[in-house]
């Protein structure tokens, strides 16, 4: 019966903002020596990356992009008060500098189109 309301606005981008944290932490769990590599700035802007492909026009407004990505590196990797200011800072460089960038539409319909062709043919 529940499936017949749905979440939105608030609601709804709250929910898709701790799937996407616990979808990046996952992926994040897959790197080894993930705590040596905790201030790493190729992980923050990988971590950005994901994020800006996975937030909609829609939700945007929402959704602070620069919360999210501190609140999944804080919780990935155990980050400490001064830790996660240099972090912070790190994300707001790449920002400003645009180094933050989406998914081509080709990069993704290629993408699209090889995940149909395994289903179907492999």
């Amino acid at each position: 019966m529940s499936e017949l309301v749905v979440f939105k606005n608030t609601l709804a981008a709250h929910v898709k903002q701790n799937k996407i944290i616990d979808d990046v932490c996952k992926i994040l769990t897959e790197i080894p020596d993930l705590n040596r590599m905790r201030l790493d700035p190729e992980l923050s802007l990988y971590v950005c990356n994901i994020i800006e492909n996975l937030i909609d026009k829609k939700d945007k407004k929402e959704i602070c992009k620069l919360d999210l990505a501190s609140t999944i590196l804080t919780k990935a990797c155990n980050l400490e008060e001064n830790e996660l200011n240099v972090v912070i800072k790190q994300i707001k460089f790449f920002d400003n500098n645009g180094r933050i960038k989406k998914a081509s539409t080709s990069k993704k319909i290629s993408k699209k189109a090889w995940e149909w062709f395994k289903r179907k043919v492999l």
